[in-house]
């Protein structure tokens, strides 16, 4: 989540600098977290980036939780329990005119809202194009939590934008595991806008960043 600590806020201030200088078109304005394993702080940064951004600015912004375990991000955010569920694609094809309320919770005395979705259902359905349309006119900035490469949220995402941002667990990956990360990202044909350094403690070479582009 969001912290004092200096060098990740630095990495936030470059991302939101990159996004404001870069971001031209409706598409611009949504961004997938995701990272090559499990357990590397994909949650936590997307979380941190909403409330940097929040910062400064009015504007209202949606999380998407695409979590295994739905309300991850509203429990931590609002420190309450979550007492919805997860948007799925039977609601979608049911309800023509879909109540987004019972799905988006907005955090008190915040500017995020959060809304949990089945991603490998809904994603798929006809009817998510026309009113992921609508959110994208609602709101400012649309950060989604997909988890990690290890699932196929992340590669149904990447359909949906351009700005696709890895996270890297700095304190235990290794060049092994960024040499397999770049095969499968070139596998699947995914583009990466940005990467973010997770519990960065120690200085890492310039030349190691090759292998993610």
């Amino acid at each position: 989540m969001f912290t004092k600590n200096n060098v990740v806020n630095k990495q936030y201030q470059l991302l939101k600098s990159r996004l404001l200088l870069e971001s031209a078109e409706e598409d611009d304005k949504v961004l997938v977290f995701t990272s090559a394993k499990s357990s590397e702080g994909v949650t936590s940064v997307a979380l941190g980036f909403s409330q940097y951004i929040e910062l400064d600015e009015t504007f209202d912004i949606l999380l998407v939780d695409c979590s295994a375990e739905p309300g991850t991000l509203y429990q931590r955010l609002a420190n309450a329990e979550f007492d919805g569920a997860s948007l799925s694609h039977s609601e979608l094809d049911q309800e023509g005119d879909l109540n987004w309320e019972n799905h988006i919770k907005k955090i008190p005395n915040s500017q995020i809202h959060i809304l949990t979705i089945d991603s490998n259902k809904v994603l798929r359905s006809d009817i998510w194009q026309t009113k992921f349309s609508e959110l994208k006119r609602q709101y400012q900035y649309i950060i989604v939590d997909a988890g990690s490469l290890e699932t196929e949220t992340p590669m149904l995402w990447s359909g949906w934008t351009r700005r696709i941002i890895l996270i890297i667990d700095s304190s235990r990956t290794t060049i092994h595991d960024l040499k397999n990360l770049q095969s499968k990202i070139k596998s699947h044909n995914i583009e990466l806008f940005a990467s973010v350094l997770n519990k960065k403690k120690f200085y890492i070479p310039e030349f190691i960043y090759k292998y993610l582009y």
